[in-house]
């Protein structure tokens, strides 16, 4: 951690995956009790945000070839801000297919932070050590979709019961 190669990729990792998981998991919720589809509905409503990532992952080393680490790293987190700034806005009304854009916008950004992301942790490591450096940016993964699933279902749970609540009274 004394790298700050390092240390800037495990915390921006932590970083998007605390996003990308704690929206999905409010995406869910929303998609499902606010806009009425099936659990079925709600997944394949959610398929923008994977072909996003699977289209802009496999051109992103070109990209950052093209840009730079570093731009292209700033970019996809722009993307990601940017969606959630959509995200905070809609509502119960808004256009479906917008959400379905946003999501596809939010998927290429994820495809364009985690790969130089990655290759940052693992060329800042010694080769001896990559196994050690790949755990870490792992566990970095894991430990920042809890956080996000367990932030972002606090939120929910504090609003739906703050909402709930004088409902309940009458």
């Amino acid at each position: 951690f004394r790298s700050r190669s390092f240390s800037a990729a495990v915390a921006i990792i932590a970083l998007v995956f605390f996003a990308f998981m704690g929206l999905v998991f409010f995406l869910s919720f929303y998609l499902q009790a606010a806009r009425g589809f099936s659990p079925l509905q709600s997944g394949l409503l959610l398929l923008p945000l994977a072909a996003g990532q699977l289209f802009f992952s496999s051109r992103s080393a070109g990209l950052v070839a093209r840009f730079g680490a570093k731009r292209m790293t700033a970019g996809g987190l722009l993307l990601m801000t940017l969606a959630f700034g959509y995200y905070v806005r809609s509502g119960a009304h808004s256009p479906i297919w917008l959400l379905e854009l946003v999501l596809f916008l939010e998927g290429a950004g994820i495809a364009n932070v985690m790969p130089p992301s990655t290759s940052a942790i693992m060329a800042s490591v010694p080769r001896e050590k990559a196994g050690q450096g790949s755990a870490i940016g792992n566990t970095m993964r894991q430990l920042g979709g809890a956080l996000g699933v367990a932030a972002l279902g606090s939120i929910l749970s504090t609003a739906y019961r703050t909402s709930i609540t004088p409902h309940l009274k009458q």
